[in-house]
């Protein structure tokens, strides 16, 4: 292999390593924001308060006196 053969070689590599990882970012990318936008987990629920009740006391203080 002479040097030109080899120069082609990188060059070669380099310019397909490049498109290679610029279009799986751009596809990885693309993929998380679908899965955020269309895919909710079966497992998590939506957060919804409880509302204290009248007779509860607010902390350990309040129920040791």
């Amino acid at each position: 292999m002479n040097i030109h053969d080899f120069m082609l070689t990188v060059s070669c590599s380099l310019v397909v390593g490049l498109l290679l990882g610029y279009f799986f970012r751009e596809a990885l990318l693309g993929f998380s924001q679908f899965m955020h936008r269309h895919l909710e987990p079966r497992h998590l629920r939506r957060y919804r308060p409880t509302t204290p009740t009248a007779n509860a006391p607010s902390n350990k203080d309040d129920a040791q006196q």
